[in-house]
């Protein structure tokens, strides 16, 4: 009896004195419904606040604003956050005073980075002539992608892709991309290189209707995810632990493959410089072109 009494006062001591530790994530991150997303932030949360002796609780919380997040990063009202990579650009400097490392998702069959390709029937002919229809896919909440090929049109018809194209779709899911340019002649698409590879390794005869006329250089990341430099190395370490290492797989697998995330890998400020220079030529660029 007093062996169990001691017990309940035990969990109660170590669920009242658990360090917490508050998450913060963009909804639109990431390639899924924002309902698999809340779901599945969830069932990462409750696995890990369910482990004996974690010394830690969760708070985990999918943002609709992502200005609201990162002012209640840099309050230090959440210690880990993921942030669109623009929203990153756009506050670096300030984001970076209250930041101790840098991460990122790496999304399906991507590693760290991802390179885009932009995919055409082999019917189909990529031109200016507004008689001609072009419909051109993207993924549903890659806005890397939009950037990209906005970027390559520019520079080569020094017009934005809007102006290139007849209509613009967002899809829910990648493999479509894929398939909408199998099957109509009239359709681009811009497709990750791993979904690509993936679906023609699948399925080959792919690459009878479909081509890849454009590539994109190896800088895209799915979000940027920042530390807060006021959560003690302790905590950060078991954090990372729990969500990087093989052994711990089975506490993240349900969620991670519910969001569509492989891994989560550690990164640098100078990780990001490539595409902070494209960016900023991009800017540059759009801003000569009426």
């Amino acid at each position: 009896m007093k062996s169990s009494v001691f017990f309940l006062i035990f969990l109660l001591f170590d669920t009242l004195y658990a360090k917490n530790i508050p998450f913060g994530l963009f909804a639109k991150n990431f390639h899924v419904t924002e309902k698999e997303s809340s779901l599945a932030l969830k069932i990462w949360a409750d696995k890990l606040n369910n482990m004996d002796d974690l010394g830690i609780t969760i708070k985990a919380k999918l943002y609709q604003d992502e200005e609201e997040l990162y002012l209640d990063f840099i309050q230090g009202k959440v210690y880990f956050v993921s942030l669109p990579i623009l929203t990153y650009l756009k506050y670096k400097k300030n984001l970076l005073k209250h930041t101790q490392q840098l991460y990122t998702f790496s999304i399906s069959e991507h590693k760290t980075f991802i390179t885009y390709y932009l995919i055409k029937n082999k019917m189909g002919k990529l031109n200016l002539d507004e008689s001609s229809i072009k419909n051109i896919y993207f993924k549903k909440n890659e806005s890397s992608a939009k950037l990209w090929l906005d970027n390559l049109m520019l520079k080569k018809y020094k017009v934005g892709y809007k102006r290139v194209f007849t209509k613009d779709y967002d899809l829910k899911k990648q493999s479509l991309l894929v398939y909408k340019v199998f099957f109509g002649k009239e359709n681009f698409a811009v497709v990750p290189k791993g979904i690509y590879e993936t679906i023609v390794e699948v399925n080959p005869q792919i690459k009878k209707n479909v081509e890849i006329i454009e590539k994109s250089e190896n800088i895209f990341v799915s979000s940027v995810g920042l530390i807060h430099k006021s959560v003690e190395k302790e905590y950060k370490d078991k954090i990372l632990l729990l969500t990087m290492d093989e052994k711990y797989e089975y506490l993240r697998k349900e969620a991670f493959e519910m969001s569509k995330i492989r891994t989560i890998e550690l990164i640098d400020e100078k990780d990001l410089i490539d595409f902070e220079n494209m960016y900023k030529a991009y800017t540059l660029l759009k801003s000569k072109v009426k």
